[in-house]
Parts: structure tokens; C-alpha cells; sequence
């Protein structure tokens, strides 16, 4: 099946599939060549991370379109980059600083070593800091070299182990989380793609 395209030395015939390639697909290959010089998609062996970053891309791309078309100016570069500094750094309070010297802070290496006797004092003991923020009575002999102010009494210390390892719990359930909104969003640009691919939009915007 062919169409009869008018030219300057006459009439040629033209298969139909190349007629409507040429017709659709002329803003699909727009879109490519106006990605090619900000490609950030890479080679990776999870096939769905490199689609998953271009689609998020493709809809950088569009969103520049509506831009361009509302009568503003700038490039395409300007552009991704103030969407990904306002992604990575939005608008909002600053969080309180922890005090240096809260427990909390035990999240590096920490050994514990027991205190070194006195003339004086044969086995010395000091209060917990932990069961002193509690309002309890404990002393122990065991304490950090790289905090020396702050003994620990070394049941509280595996209890504040134990916490880390609930957060760490509780980060993973997070991280499932943000994965399993991160597949909705994919699968709501791949919808969008689908409409964009079906629609002649890009060549009437640009």
C-alpha cells in the first residue's frame, strides 16, 4: 500500500509505513536529539534503573516544553539543574543539632575499657550518663577512650546496640517504601509516555 507524495519533478509513490513514520515519529526523533547532549542514562546490569532514569528525563523534557511555551527563556541544562537543586534541596526548617555530648552520638566505633585503679581507689566506679538521664542510680567501671567523660554501664550499652540495629530495621522498611512508590511513579511515566507517543504534541509545540 503506497501514498502518492507530490515533489517538484512529479508525483512519487511512498509506502505508507514510511509516510506515517515521518508523520508520527518526527517528535520522537526531536526528543532524542534534544536529549542526546544531557544523556545521563549509563550501561547498568538492572536494565529497569536506565529506563527508569530516562523516562524521569523524558518528563524533564516535557516539563521544559510547557516551559518554553509559557514565553519563558533559558536552556534545557538551566533547567534540569534547578529542578534537581530544588529536589535535592526544598524549602524547609533546619533540623535541631543534636547536643555533642548525647548519647546519640554513639554511632562510630566505641570500645569499652575498664577504669584504671588509684593509690586511692582500687576499683573505681563512675555513674552512668545513660541511667543518670533516667533518673537512676548506676555506676559502673567500663568507659570509652574517645569520651572518656561519658561511662556507659555496659547493659545500657547493649541496649543502645539493640536500638541502632531497630533503626537500621526501620531504614530498610523505609528503603521498601521509597522503592515500591519509586515502581508507581515508573509506571505512571510509562502511561505518560504511551500518550505522548500516540499524540503529534511535540511537533506542534516546537
Amino acid at each position: 500500500m503506497t501514498v502518492q507524495i507530490p515533489t517538484a519533478t512529479g508525483v512519487v509513490e511512498k509506502p505508507l509505513c514510511v509516510y506515517e513514520y515521518n508523520l508520527n515519529m518526527g517528535g520522537v526523533d526531536l526528543n532524542d536529539q534534544l536529549l542526546a547532549p544531557y544523556l545521563i542514562a549509563r550501561k547498568v546490569r538492572c536494565w529497569y534503573k536506565k529506563v527508569s532514569v530516562y523516562l524521569f528525563q523524558l518528563a524533564l523534557l516535557n516539563a521544559y516544553v510547557l516551559y518554553k511555551a509559557s514565553g519563558r527563556t533559558g536552556s534545557f541544562l538551566k533547567f534540569q539543574e534547578e529542578i534537581i537543586t530544588a529536589l535535592l534541596f526544598p524549602d524547609r526548617a533546619v533540623a535541631q543539632l543534636p547536643n555533642p555530648n548525647a548519647v546519640s552520638r554513639l554511632h562510630e566505633r566505641h570500645f569499652p575499657h575498664v577504669l584504671s585503679g588509684t593509690p586511692t581507689q582500687r576499683n573505681p566506679q563512675r555513674r552512668c550518663h545513660v541511667c543518670r538521664k533516667q533518673i537512676y542510680r548506676r555506676d559502673t567501671c567500663f568507659y570509652c577512650p574517645s569520651c572518656p567523660d561519658q561511662p556507659v554501664y555496659i547493659k545500657v550499652q547493649k541496649k543502645i546496640k539493640n536500638t541502632q540495629k531497630h533503626k537500621k530495621k526501620k531504614k530498610a522498611k523505609n528503603c521498601l517504601m521509597v522503592l515500591f512508590l519509586f515502581s508507581l511513579l515508573f509506571s505512571l511515566m510509562v502511561a505518560h509516555y504511551c500518550l505522548l507517543y500516540c499524540s503529534l504534541s511535540f511537533v506542534t509545540v516546537f
